[in-house]
């Protein structure tokens, strides 16, 4: 079947998709601040400790349907309920290994019934999103962007009051994880119903080795998926391993003014179909004039962002987090160059995936990885947290460099 040229009004998708992105972001951040501030830093630490494990676990679940999912409902409309009960089926088997990890996990870690319980919540709050967001990917692969801004503005409300009204009610930890559990509960089955609605009931057909092929197929996703968010999370766990709790919640607040990083994913999924269609139809004046476009949004926004926290870190750390995280101001630039590094490497990523070279882009994030790891064990013990976010940006250096090398070594003639 012959790839069908994307629809038209390409900018106003990525405005409503710039919206979507916006209300998760505010709504993630904002709430994450009101929580540190109710919390303090002790709590607010073991709360991003017991996400950080969940949110690494839940890659399992994950296992890169999104990118791979954009690309073949792209080129196979008409086949978008089969393509999503397929995946659906991979990805509700692989919630079985998620669950028996981090019941293992419980038991040897946690020595408090209330911790265990923090845990689950958590964990059924991390499962909750992850289902939500999967349905709301065929929405984007049509070009539905305005159903989609729809369910995340709707959910990012409910999440947002319901966990504001019980932190004004009960100010604990246990109260916060419960909340965000049924609000989070909410958003997947709206994006299930949103779902059913446009594209029929979900197919569960079970045929295990069909299964296994699948996963064998996607694999690369999934390699690329974990090894991303592993570089995102594991610092929250070595942090942990170094310092008390109250270190991490420092280094946590940080990191959660940086979630405006995650508008460059979301970026980069809407540029994805149009250059995987561009590259499939040899339209190389296209493909390139559309990468310059993306390299101008992903790195005037990164670099603005660098500029605001550099100049501004004393009274953003003020205004947003109170006298509790004074000891942040000195971090955020070298958050604000993180940043810059980020947004750089998402603009040549979607590029990598785009071209098919999706191995090529695990292996230079497997090597990344190991660079981070490497250099936090090493600066962190002298550094503190200037020594892992030091890690952060020479990692993002060197993923950069070598992706330069594999799009260069890759073009497009």
């Amino acid at each position: 079947m012959q790839n069908e040229r994307p629809e038209s009004g390409f900018f106003s998708k990525l405005t409503l998709m710039g919206f979507s992105t916006l209300f998760r972001m505010l709504n993630s951040a904002i709430l994450l601040i009101i929580i540190a501030r109710y919390l303090g830093v002790e709590q607010f630490g073991a709360l991003a400790f017991f996400q950080s494990i969940c949110f690494i676990l839940i890659l399992i679940v994950e296992f890169g349907f999104t990118n791979q999912l954009l690309k073949d409902i792209s080129e196979k409309k008409n086949k978008v309920n089969a393509l999503v009960s397929e995946a659906f089926v991979i990805k509700s088997f692989l919630a079985i290994p998620f669950i028996i990890i981090i019941a293992t996990f419980d038991y040897f870690y946690n020595k408090e019934l209330e911790s265990s319980y923090i845990l689950f919540f958590i964990a059924a709050s991390t499962l909750f999103t992850s289902f939500g967001d999967f349905f709301n990917i065929p929405h984007r692969a049509l070009n539905n962007y305005g159903k989609e801004t729809l369910i995340v503005f709707l959910s990012t409300v409910v999440v947002f009051v319901t966990v504001y009204l019980v932190l004004k009610e009960y100010a604990s930890l246990y109260a916060v994880v419960l909340a965000l559990t049924f609000s989070r509960l909410f958003y997947c089955l709206i994006s299930y119903y949103s779902f059913i609605t446009n594209s029929g009931k979900i197919k569960f057909d079970f045929k295990f080795g069909y299964l296994l092929s699948r996963i064998n197929r996607n694999k690369y996703f999934a390699f690329d998926v974990w090894i991303v968010g592993l570089r995102r999370h594991s610092d929250v766990i070595l942090v942990n391993t170094f310092f008390d709790p109250s270190v991490v919640g420092i280094y946590q607040a940080g990191m959660n003014l940086c979630k405006i990083e995650r508008f460059g994913p979301v970026v980069a999924n809407v540029f994805l179909p149009k250059l995987s269609y561009q590259k499939a139809s040899e339209d190389i004046v296209g493909f390139n004039q559309s990468n310059r476009v993306l390299n101008i949004i992903l790195n005037s926004t990164g670099l603005s962002i660098f500029i605001v926290l550099f100049f501004y870190s004393n009274e953003i750390v003020d205004l947003i987090y109170g006298d509790a995280y004074k000891s942040l101001s000195n971090l955020l630039p070298y958050f604000g160059v993180f940043i810059v590094v980020r947004f750089y490497t998402i603009s040549k990523e979607v590029v990598i995936t785009a071209k098919g070279l999706q191995k090529n882009k695990t292996q230079i994030g497997f090597f990344t990885f190991c660079v981070f790891i490497t250099l936090a064990f090493i600066f962190t013990p002298y550094l503190n947290l200037y020594g892992l976010l030091i890690s952060h940006i020479a990692a993002g250096i060197f993923l950069a460099c070598f992706l330069n090398l594999s799009n260069n070594k890759n073009k497009l003639a």
